[in-house]
């Protein structure tokens, strides 16, 4: 059973998490102004600041009570380096050539990708309701990158950069 401050630092925590990921592509894109840096030394930097942190949730959950064997540890570490190394290097890169927003309206379109793999894979009936959503999302999306490609100089990189973004989506 949770308890009231259990409940209260989860929200935090959640928060936080929101408000980090909300900033996490305006912050990359200051670094790229600010200083001749590129995306692999930015990923370098997060992974050298977040190490630790999951370092210490490890120890935490060991703390409890250890059930994994060993190729369960070993096949979590592998998903967290494809999760969040690989996806974050795309993710990153593709940051280079767009502007902010399109990334992460990109990035939004996970869950009307896994609404439409859902309705692939499991022959899952999509409502009218979510095909509303659907469309709607994704004419948001196409707005922002047509006024992306008609600002650019080279539409070319656009293109690049919102496919290296889309990519990072797993």
């Amino acid at each position: 059973m949770a308890t009231p401050r259990g409940i209260w630092l989860g929200s935090a925590f959640a928060a936080l998490g929101a408000l980090g990921f909300a900033v996490k592509s305006i912050l990359i894109k200051i670094a790229y102004q600010l200083a001749p840096i590129d995306s692999t030394t930015i990923l370098a930097l997060r992974v050298l600041f977040s190490v630790p942190v999951f370092l210490l949730m490890a120890w935490q959950g060991n703390r409890e009570k250890d059930t994994l064997s060993l190729r369960d540890k070993v096949v979590l570490v592998w998903l967290g380096f494809n999760g969040y190394y690989i996806a974050s290097f795309f993710d990153f890169w593709g940051l280079q050539y767009i502007t902010a927003a399109l990334e992460r309206l990109i990035l939004f379109t996970y869950p009307g990708i896994v609404l439409l793999l859902n309705a692939i894979w499991f022959k899952r009936a999509i409502r009218r309701q979510e095909y509303g959503a659907l469309a709607l999302s994704w004419l948001g999306i196409a707005l922002v990158f047509y006024n992306d490609l008609s600002l650019s100089d080279q539409p070319g990189v656009v293109w690049k950069g919102a496919l290296l973004v889309f990519v990072s989506i797993r």
